[in-house]
């Protein structure tokens, strides 16, 4: 973990000097007049949304230190309501290198408008949105798209310049750019399979419409929410939509519901007997095909008619633990658990959960995800005691990481979600592409 968190500091710490970097150089460029005030404002936006393509390269498996990312922008948070409480708009002969870049008229409250509300949208991208579809085709729009667009500007006879009012050719620009950027994006940040073009291209036009009727103080922010309301129809989707979960574990039913997700719960009468020599050590095509066996035992059980299969979404998965080739799956009494938990001891073992979403039509999602979990050395008094907890027995690999089990872990690489029994963050991205072609 201190690795990961050494990473993305140092990571945090390179953005936070480039930005720093590019401020200076846009300051003195501006001072020469070698560039306008209008572009050094752009130029802000266009690099700052490059900079966001670094979130590439933050370690996700850092937890709260992937939120690294956003130190660059509290910094300069904090530094654009400071200049704009104690610059004078009076004083207007002194330079100051923040608010020479960043405003158009070289007053400190205008810090408090755009440029504020720029950051605060790269903040919330770069923590609630992090690495989300949203999030991206935000700052796709809101950098690229408006930064070149105004760059690109209107050809005024032979000499192109920043245009001085909103246009149709620069409202054209933007959507055109906005497209490009919105892929280049989501391919860098998230997959191309999250892609949906279509979707990318009327979000584009929306936000090109809005910023052109917005006054260019405030397009920091209406860019941002006509991107939030052109992609909300998906909760409406699922609203329409009834969820079932094909499990009895009460882990997969918290987590669940600590999405926001509503659903019933149907317990499958599939046996979890599948062979597991058939499938010559693959782990995660075992669990894929037990909870893709689940969802369609619940399937067969609930004998719905055609009308009620259209909004039905069923969700089944299974957990399994595995230690040099060796499967281990929820023990048969305590002696096993007490078997399971010392083969763990001072060694680093894999969780793999497989889940598949059913729809009613019967197209379904598929995939697993795998944890790397070390536990500390442990000796047999503390097993022993761990056992009498009866924590270990309905669990796959004999314990709990949510509860008592957690005192046995010393550390785990990859989704911790993924361990307590449902890969929440996978799940939601699998989710979105199965449902994105239902969104009209």
């Amino acid at each position: 973990m201190s690795s990961i968190l050494l990473h993305n500091s140092i990571l945090s710490v390179i953005v936070t000097s480039i930005t720093f970097t590019v401020v200076f150089l846009l300051s003195y460029l501006n001072k020469r007049k070698a560039i306008t005030t209008e572009v050094s404002r752009k130029v802000v936006h266009i690099g700052a949304g490059t900079l966001y393509l670094a979130l590439h390269f933050y370690n996700d498996q850092g937890y709260f230190s992937k939120y690294l990312n956003i130190c660059p922008n509290l910094l300069w948070t904090g530094i654009l309501i400071w200049k704009s409480q104690n610059h004078s708009s009076s004083n207007r002969q002194k330079y100051d290198l923040v608010i020479g870049t960043m405003t158009r008229n070289n007053r400190g409250n205008e810090l408090l408008r755009g440029p504020l509300f720029f950051n605060l949208v790269m903040i919330i991208c770069g923590t609630v949105l992090y690495k989300t579809v949203l999030g991206a085709i935000i700052m796709a729009l809101l950098t690229w798209g408006d930064g070149l667009a105004a760059v690109i500007g209107v050809r005024y006879g032979s000499q192109r310049k920043i245009y001085a009012t909103k246009t149709f050719d620069g409202s054209m620009t933007f959507f055109l750019i906005g497209i490009l950027a919105s892929i280049i994006y989501i391919s860098i940040l998230i997959d191309y399979q999250s892609m949906n073009v279509l979707k990318i291209v009327l979000t584009s036009l929306l936000a090109a419409v809005i910023e052109t009727f917005t006054p260019s103080d405030f397009d920091n922010l209406t860019i941002p929410l006509s991107v939030f309301f052109m992609l909300e129809p998906l909760k409406y989707i699922l609203k329409q939509k009834r969820l079932i979960l094909a499990s009895g574990s009460p882990q997969r039913k918290q987590l669940l519901q600590s999405i926001g997700l509503n659903f019933d719960i149907i317990v499958s009468e599939f046996a979890e007997d599948l062979d597991l020599s058939a499938y010559k050590q693959n782990l995660a095509k075992y669990v894929i095909d037990t909870a893709e066996h689940k969802c369609r035992h619940v399937y067969e059980q609930m004998k719905l008619d055609e009308n009620e299969k259209k909004n039905l979404i069923i969700i089944g998965a299974d957990t399994m633990c595995s230690l040099n080739h060796v499967v281990y799956g929820k023990p048969t009494d305590r002696a096993d658990a007490f078997r399971m938990i010392k083969t763990f001891s001072n060694n680093t073992h894999q969780v793999c959960t497989g889940v598949c979403i059913l729809q009613g039509d019967l197209t379904m999602k598929t995939f697993s995800e795998t944890t790397d979990v070390t536990f500390g050395p442990i000796d047999d008094e503390t097993i022993q005691a761990y056992i009498e907890t009866d924590e270990p027995m309905n669990k796959a690999g004999g314990y709990g990481i949510q509860s008592l089990g957690a005192t046995l872990v010393k550390k785990i690489d990859g989704d911790y979600f993924n361990v307590v029994g449902f890969p929440i963050y996978h799940f939601c991205r699998q989710l979105k592409v199965l449902l994105d072609p239902q969104i009209k």
